[in-house]
């Protein structure tokens, strides 16, 4: 009986073992930033140069072109050689086809500033809606 049996705890223990991992590893990226997300992001190709400028507030607005890192469904982040503080700001965004005459104009609020280096800042704008 017992030599009958060994053959099927070890067939259970295979079947077993890959779900367990399986099960793990999804919830490891569930738990994940990435996981989180609804939507997920797309990276610009740096050849690419897709860019966008603040255009409100008044204080940060200016011609300076900030290159996106990434971009979603809800949102967009971006680099900046300053940090910038947790703000409503409306940005234009820039395809590479296209100028600033035809830029898109969104709404939205900076989420995080990470500091990449010294003058390098990773900053998140999560979209809002207009009122």
């Amino acid at each position: 009986m017992k030599d009958f049996m060994m053959p099927y705890g070890l067939i259970i223990i295979l079947i077993l073992a890959p779900i367990v991992i399986l099960y793990a590893l999804g919830m490891a990226k569930k738990n994940s930033p990435e996981g989180r997300r609804r939507w997920g992001r797309v990276k610009v190709p740096n050849e690419k140069k897709m860019t966008c400028r603040i255009t409100n507030p008044a204080n940060l607005a200016s011609n300076t072109d900030y290159i996106i890192d990434d971009i979603n469904m809800s949102g967009i982040a971006f680099y900046s050689p300053v940090p910038l503080a947790k703000k409503e700001i409306r940005l234009l965004i820039r395809f590479p086809f296209a100028d600033y005459g035809e830029a898109a104009s969104v709404l939205g609020r900076i989420a995080y500033c990470r500091e990449l280096s010294k003058s390098k800042y990773r900053i998140g704008v999560e979209y809002e809606r207009e009122r």
